[in-house]
This record gives structure tokens, sequence and C-alpha cells, in this order.
């Protein structure tokens, strides 16, 4: 194995006292071995602990609970964002009042919206995740959105043919899905549900809703007639509302821990008074009784044997008033159940603060770093002979010089390197291997020379002993430090060094520039490899001048037509999606023309939303990168509205550091014509941005979005130049450019939105993270 290899005699002194040092970054170490970089994190893989978000999903039905509601998010949920904000936490309620635009109920994407946010809760939250207010109201039972082949074609055959004619016609077969299924179709296929005046849309959404109906019916009356399984069944007949109590706590082993339900009864509702359809089902002018029902059944036997009473709270002395809920007649009840949801929520934030601990900014900075290697070799493939190149640097004798790896915008260096990452960790696991890497521009220390180089000498001075307190704190001082530190590798604990994308990095200090930094010569039982690109920030001529052997240069180009298919299809299977022979040859034919991984990545994000009756018309790709980006930007138009997005993505590209997620909250909530759009059918009880319409647009920009960690504070920004690119040129004409900038600097020195409850900004994060943005 070369010189990396080190003995296997174990190493007893000093830093050494654990074997196989840093060996994978994200192994969870024990003991008290201050040198041990990977013993600083406590476990890097759970991404909640680096994220640090508090994620609640609330759910209820929506006619009958405003009250309770806009109570808890003016009263509790305020104070607990701003408590959370001072540790440097993001605090989240996702409320589907205003998070659900027109377009997405029209593709029937109301259901799978509302229960992949409560599995994003689970994932992504440190505590809470699910709070549940439940009345009287069982709330909406929609069709199902997917129906398996095989069920529906035998559900059809027990309809007459007038239902099965119509329940054909509202739902069309996929063969693109592994296992095919039977799609229902938008609403606007048969009714203009989006007419200009709201005469004729509320028209449309009458005749969709007697379609509803009718279809329902037919399916209901045939499930009594076959064998399936109650589970199966569940899909046709179970509210909304009890589907996210299912996965949200009935399902949750973990429900007793991160879970809250408000049973609310009002006795003796007038079911004939007008106002009565707001708190309970109607079937025609009758009440449902099955639907009352139901709602016991789920408080009384399901929810009731996974929650105790200090996390499911009954209020069963309500008394109905013919003005529905208000502050006059329950305002004893409201003030009682915000107590017992802020009591709960402060119990559990407290221990979340005990358990995050006091922050140690070299812990987060590392963990960043490796979570997002991770997360970038989940998809990986292909690259075979690049890989062999690379590992025979690695593995051969001392090399004495870096390796410089290069290539253009879009040809998959960084997750190339992420997989010779884990290739090392995984090659050398059972040897003393300290592994170091950074991938400059996804967190703030990453970003420019001076913060780079010191976290790097810190990281290597933990590893190897060295005093912390003797690492410099000037740029220049950290440019000699690291180059004298790296000679503390030896062959009983050998170095490997990664800097990814060293164009990422600012001009500050002329770090990029000149890369003073980057060893001419490394030390014996070093390995170093940087990345960069071709042209953007001189850095690939600069290093030519480095005088190192044209061998220590690879250039990673463009792949090979061969390398499509088998990348295409492991992205599809990976979802559970195929494509039809023609809609593949039209995916792969437009790859061949521009082929690179990030063309081939965009392709598939769209391409994988294909059904196989899809006119082959309408299965076109963009020529290039950002064709396929604007495209994609479309998109979110389409789902988001084109006012946040072009705000949101406004700010991201004009903010150098990246915007923490309560600034995005705080300043879009100033934007009047913004707020106008997005509060168009609901109003909350403060004129502010719904923080669900933020959350759900960086959810949707996936892994093209980045989340970086800076003073203590998460930040989020465009990882990929492209995008950053793409966003400036749509989104920021000349004005539009001023007016962003503006508002920016208005934000920061505090000038505008006191009367949108905007929070001041702490002074400090925590202990030790002051709020250097302030």
């Amino acid at each position: 194995m070369g010189a990396l290899c080190s003995s296997d005699s174990g190493v007893t002194a000093g830093s050494r006292a654990h074997k196989s040092t840093f060996k994978m970054a994200d192994k969870i170490r024990k003991g008290n071995d201050q040198a041990s970089i990977a013993s600083m994190v406590p476990d890097v893989m759970d991404p909640k602990l680096i994220h640090k978000t508090v994620r609640i999903f609330l759910s209820s039905t929506f006619t009958d609970t405003t009250l309770d509601r806009n109570m808890l998010m003016q009263h509790v949920f305020e104070p607990i964002r701003n408590m959370c904000r001072e540790h440097g936490i993001a605090f989240e309620v996702v409320d589907l009042r205003w998070g659900i635009r027109q377009e997405s109920t029209s593709d029937h994407r109301t259901l799978n919206i509302c229960l992949e946010e409560v599995r994003r809760c689970q994932d992504a939250s440190l505590g809470m995740a699910f709070i549940a207010i439940l009345g009287d109201k069982y709330g909406w039972r929609p069709l199902p959105p997917m129906i398996p082949h095989q069920e529906f074609e035998t559900l059809l055959s027990n309809l007459d043919d007038a239902e099965s004619e119509l329940v054909r016609n509202w739902y069309r077969r996929d063969e693109n899905a592994l296992e095919p299924c039977y799609v229902l179709q938008p609403i606007t296929q048969q009714f203009d549900i989006n007419a200009v005046t709201k005469e004729a849309s509320d028209k449309a959404w009458n005749e969709w809703s007697t379609v509803e109906q009718t279809v329902s019916r037919a399916l209901n009356e045939a499930i009594e007639k076959v064998e399936l399984h109650e589970k199966e069944k569940k899909k046709y007949v179970t509210s909304i509302t009890e589907r996210e109590v299912e996965i949200g706590i009935i399902d949750d082993p973990m429900a007793a821990e991160r879970t809250l339900v408000i049973d609310r009864r009002i006795q003796d509702i007038d079911k004939e008074s007008a106002t009565a359809r707001l708190y309970i089902n109607f079937k025609g002018q009758e009440a449902d009784e099955e639907s009352i029902q139901l709602m016991q059944k789920l408080k009384e036997e399901e929810i009731a044997k996974k929650l105790g009473t200090d996390r499911f709270f009954l209020f069963n002395d309500l008394k109905w008033n013919q003005a529905g809920l208000t502050m006059e007649s329950h305002g004893d009840y409201i003030k009682e159940m915000c107590e017992n949801v802020k009591s709960v929520l402060v119990n559990n934030l407290k221990g979340i603060f005990q358990r995050l601990g006091p922050l140690d900014m070299l812990e987060e900075e590392v963990a960043r770093h490796a979570l997002f290697c991770r997360e970038h070799t989940i998809n990986f493939t292909g690259r075979g002979n690049i890989l062999l190149a690379i590992h025979k640097y690695i593995d051969g004798e001392d090399p004495m010089m870096p390796l410089v790896i290069h290539g253009e915008s879009g040809v998959g260096k960084t997750s190339l390197v992420a997989k010779v990452v884990c290739d090392v960790q995984n090659r050398y696991l059972g040897s003393d291997l300290a592994a170091i890497y950074r991938f400059c521009g996804t967190t703030a220390d990453s970003s420019t020379g001076r913060g780079l180089l010191l976290s790097l000498c810190r990281q290597i001075g933990r590893i190897y002993g060295v005093d912390e307190d003797t690492i410099p704190e000037t740029y220049s001082g950290l440019v000699e430090e690291f180059l004298k530190i790296l000679s503390n590798a030896s062959r009983d604990l050998p170095l490997f060094i990664l800097i990814d994308s060293l164009d990422q990095l600012s001009d500050e200090n002329g770090a990029r520039k000149f890369l003073e930094f980057i060893p001419r010569r490394i030390p014996r039982y070093v390995r170093f490899i940087v990345t960069t690109l071709p042209k953007a920030g001189g850095c690939l001529e600069r290093l030519k001048t480095f005088g190192l052997p044209r061998s220590h240069f690879i250039e990673i180009k463009r792949l090979e037509s061969s390398d499509g298919p088998a990348i295409l299809d492991a992205r599809l299977k990976s979802v559970g999606r195929t494509l039809t022979s023609e809609q593949r040859d039209i995916v792969l034919s437009a790859f061949n023309a521009c082929p690179l991984p990030l063309y081939l990545e965009l392709a598939f994000q769209r391409c994988r939303e294909w059904p196989s009756y899809k006119d082959l018309e309408e299965c076109k790709l963009e020529a290039d990168i950002p064709g396929l980006i604007n495209a994609f930007y479309e998109s979110l138009e389409h789902y988001h509205g084109k006012l946040l997005v072009q705000r949101v993505l406004g700010l991201l590209a004009v903010s150098s550091e990246g915007i923490n997620p309560d600034e995005f909250l705080d300043i879009l909530s100033c934007d009047d014509e913004l707020l106008d759009d997005v509060l168009e059918w609901h109003t909350p009880p403060q004129r502010r941005l719904p923080p669900l319409l933020l959350a759900r647009l960086r959810h949707d920009l996936g892994n093209f979005l980045v989340q970086r960690g800076a003073q203590g504070v998460i930040l989020v920004s465009l990882y990929h130049r492209q995008f950053w690119e793409v966003a400036q040129d749509r989104y920021l004409s000349s004005e539009r450019w001023k007016a962003t900038f503006l508002t920016l600097g208005k934000y920061f020195s505090l000038q505008f939105g006191k009367d949108r409850a905007i929070s001041a900004q702490p002074l400090a994060y925590g202990l030790k993270a002051l709020n250097m943005r302030k």
C-alpha cells in the first residue's frame, strides 16, 4: 500500500493514544482523548445535530381550528422561535393552511405533500415533531392520487358500466412506476378552476366536487365487494387528518417523546346552525355520523394507546356558541391550551440545549464537511479509470508534491473527490490515518483563505498534539503555520488532506489569487489533493507555476456516451421509476449532446415525473445546463409562486455568505407585494410570510442549496456556480438588483419591519458564538 500504510503495531504516545485516529470523519469516538478529532463529532451520522432545527407539523382540520392555531402561532410559537434563535437553532412550524397553492390541489398533490411534511419533520427535528389539534370534525377524505394496477383493475371489475367509464376517465395507467399504477388526473383536464372570474372558478370547483363524490362513492362500494387488507382499504375512506396522525403518532415508536395532542370537544353542537358545517362533517344536509364516530375512535382507541396525559390534553367541557369558537366564550380554554403546549415545548427545548452543549466551532466545521461528503456519494457511479489514477497517487511511494484535479463546471469533481475520501477511509480502515477534507464554499470558514487555514491548522493540531494556543490568527501567520504543521505526519500516523473547489475561495488576502498555502513540496507521509475549475479565479494557471510535473494534473472530462444509460437507469431505480423506450431515448440523446454529470442530474430531476402516457411532444429537454436550470426555476415558480421564487433566489444570488432562514422570513415579511400574493386565500394572525412557504421551497431546491454554518448560525446559499449565475440573470434586472441590495442593507441596519414583529438580532447564539453578522 505504499507509504500511507502504517505498521501493525499500536500507537501508544501522546495524540496517538487511540488507534486509527480520524480514520473516519463520521466514526463515533468514546473516551477523553482530546487529540482525536473524531471525538469532537458526537454523532455526525445524525444530520439533526448539524442542521440544528426543531420542525413541528401542526395537524388539524382547517375551518374549526382557526382560533386555536392563530393563538398558538402568536402566543406560543413566536416566543419559542425567539428562544431557539438565541441558541442558534432554527424553529419551524408546518401549518399547511399557507403551504399548498391551487396548482398542487389541481394535481392532487395535497395528500402527498401533507404526509411528506410529517415525515420530514420526524427526520429533521431535534425534538418535538408533531402537534395535533383534534376537534369534532373528521375532515376531508380525498380520492387516492395513485392506485396499484392490480387493485384498480379488481375494483373496476366490480363497477357497473357507467361507474367504470367515469372512473377510467379520471385514472390513467402509468407504466413508468416500477410497479404499474393508475394515476388520478388533474382537475383542470375538465374543469377550469383557474378561471379569471370568481364566479366561473367557483362553478368549476362545485362541478369537480360532484365528480369527486361520485367517484369516491363508486370506489367505496367496490372495496366492500373484494378482499382487501384493512390497511389498503384505508386510503379510500380515511381523512387526511387521520393519515397525518397515523404517521405522526400511531406508527411512530418515538411518539411519547416528540408528539402532543389537543383533544377539544364542543358539547351540544347545533347541527341546524349554518356555523355547524365549520365544526363537523356533513353529508348533504345531514350531519355525517360516520365521520363523528371515526374521529372518536381515532382519539379514544388509537391515540390513547400511544400517549399519556402529559402529552394528550383533553378539553371536553366547551359550550356551543352560534358564532363558533371565540375568545369571548372560550378564552379560558385557549389560555390553558396555549400554556400546556408552551410548557411541553420549553421542557423539550431545555433538554435539547443541554444535549447540544457549548458550541465548538471546529467540531461543527468538521461535522458539516463530513455530512456534505457523505451526501455527495449516495448516488455516485462510474469514473473507474479516474478513481484508479487518484488512488495510484495515494497508494504509491511518497510523491513529494500535491495532486491537482481540474475540470469544467458541472463535470462532477466534487462528487468524485467525495467518493475518494470515502474510499480512503474504507481502504485504510484499521490503520492509523488522519483524513482531513474541506469542500470550499460549503461553510463560511471554508469560503475564505484565513477561515480555511485556521480550521485546518486547529484540526491537524488536535490530531498531532500541537498546542492550539500557538496557532496564529493572521492569514500570513496561518500560511506559514500550515506549511510547517504538515511535517507532523509520520509513518505511524500519515496525513491525507483534500481541499475541493479552490475557485470557491474569496479574494480576501489574495488567498485564491496566490494560493500561498498550497505547498510546492509536501513532507513524507502526506498526500495532498486539490480541485479547481480551469478558469475561475485563475487557480489552475497559478498551480501550473508551482513546478508540478504533468502527471500531477488530472483533468476530469465530460462523461462518455456509454456512461449515460447506466447512470440514468440507476437514478430512476433509486426513486422507483423508469421511462418508456421513446422517453429514455429523448433523455439520452440530449445527454449525448451535453455529457456532463450535472446535466444528467437535472435531466433526471425532470424526467422522473414523466408518466408513460405523457405526450412525447412535451418530453423535451433544454440543450445545456443553464437551460435546464431555467426550466427547473420555472417549475418552482409553478408550484411555489413566481414572486416568492423570484424574491428568495434573488436574495440568494446577491448574498456572498448566505442567508439565515429567520433573516429570510423577516426580510420577506416586509415585502407587501409578495405578501399580497401568498396570503391571497388565508390571512395569518400577523402579516408575515408563513415559515412553511420558505421551508418547502428550500426542500424542493434539494442538493442545489447548501446549508452552511457561520458564527454559530445556520445559513443557506446556492452551492453550484451555474445556479447562482442563472438566478442573477433571471431574477435580478438592474432595478431588481438595486432593490434587493437596499432591502438587505435596511434589514441589517434595522431600518424597517417594526410593524411586522421583526425580531431583534441576538447579541450571541448560545454561550460562545457571538452574532458577528449583527
